[in-house]
């Protein structure tokens, strides 16, 4: 019996009752009049009407930060799931690549050709090689002759710093 009227009397529309409601009189949960309601009831009922909307207030904005992480989550989880689709689908255009390379190479070696490796075309002799690079026909040229006044240096030196005194 106790805990069907503290579930009663602590609800906020009890309170709200007892702080808007136009006679003095308690009622009790047959509609009988029990009582009477003082200015101290109805500043109690008050002052737990408002802590209980603070709380309301407090957990809705729990509720709301909970719900903007969850769909922050999702968010990274969706973009995650397509990143790794994505790599998925790159990994077997290049394994269809090598595969139809290799094909090549299989019907070329078949015919008697020896293919030549990629290396050559894919890393050609830099700057510092040994063998000198081939010129584009509409390349420009170096200029062959040096002015005599101006010194020759070479790039890979190191420059000399004065001896201290």
């Amino acid at each position: 019996m106790r805990r069907a009227l503290a579930n009663h009397t602590d609800r906020d529309g009890y309170r709200l009752a007892l702080i808007h409601h136009r006679g003095d009189r308690r009622y009790d949960l047959d509609g009988q009049p029990v009582g009477t309601v003082t200015e101290a009831d109805r500043a109690e009922a008050t002052r737990l009407l408002e802590a209980s909307t603070r709380r309301g207030q407090a957990k809705a904005e729990q509720v709301r930060i909970h719900q903007a992480r969850e769909e922050k989550r999702q968010k990274q989880r969706e973009m995650e799931r397509r990143n790794r689709e994505a790599k998925a689908a790159r990994k077997a255009e290049n394994l269809r690549r090598r595969e139809e390379a290799a094909a090549r190479k299989a019907v070329l070696i078949a015919q008697g050709i020896v293919p030549e490796p990629r290396s050559k075309h894919r890393y050609p002799p830099g700057p510092f090689s040994s063998k000198p690079r081939p010129q584009h026909p509409l390349s420009p040229k170096p200029h062959p002759v040096r002015c005599p006044h101006l010194p020759t240096r070479d790039p890979c030196a190191r420059p000399t710093q004065p001896a201290p005194h």
